[in-house]
């Protein structure tokens, strides 16, 4: 599954913890490490290892409650180190909205001065069609439907701004006087 679904199994194990369900997130992480050894990156298709950073990305974003608080590095050492050693072949062989991601999560961590950020931002900036306003799809259509995730992320990396607790039951009730059938606060 991880091979086939690397972010959203992160998502996934993140959020079975922050619903208070189950805590699989230690088990998720060996699981991937040991499905993605960093030794075997050479034998990696590039679908392959879009969908290993992709993981690696979801893990910290998940970690961060999806941009709500911040991470600390030390919680993620192995994947910020990776990406360190890495970036230039992220940027090379990626798409922007991997590239974005990675930016994303060291800003996540307060690492503002990273080069890592630095290096990302440059090359988001440089995909940035000055015409459109915005980075075209992988098929080079500017229609934002077809771009949102890339372009949003975009945004966040080059206008970033500090990690903010959204809406919630608890704090704008609301907001949530009529959920979804089935559906109850948690207590």
């Amino acid at each position: 599954m991880i091979t086939a679904w690397a972010a959203q199994l992160a998502n996934q194990a993140y959020w079975l913890k922050q619903i208070g369900e189950q805590d699989l997130v230690s088990e998720f992480v060996d699981a991937f490490q040991r499905t993605y050894p960093d030794s075997e990156d050479y034998r990696l298709s590039k679908q392959q290892f879009g969908n290993k950073l992709y993981g690696m990305t979801h893990i910290i974003l998940a970690d961060s409650g999806y941009y709500q608080r911040p991470v600390n590095e030390t919680d993620h050492q192995w994947i910020y180190d990776y990406f360190r050693r890495n970036i230039d072949d992220i940027i090379k062989h990626t798409k922007e909205d991997i590239v974005a991601e990675v930016g994303i999560s060291f800003l996540l961590a307060g690492l503002h001065d990273d080069p890592v950020v630095k290096k990302a931002r440059a090359a988001i900036a440089r995909a940035v069609d000055k015409k459109h306003g915005m980075i075209p799809s992988v098929s080079g259509d500017f229609d934002f439907a077809y771009g949102e995730h890339r372009n949003v992320l975009a945004i966040m990396l080059l206008d970033w701004r500090a990690p903010y607790i959204g809406p919630n039951v608890s704090s704008d009730p609301k907001l949530f006087k009529q959920l979804p059938y089935g559906v109850q606060p948690a207590a």
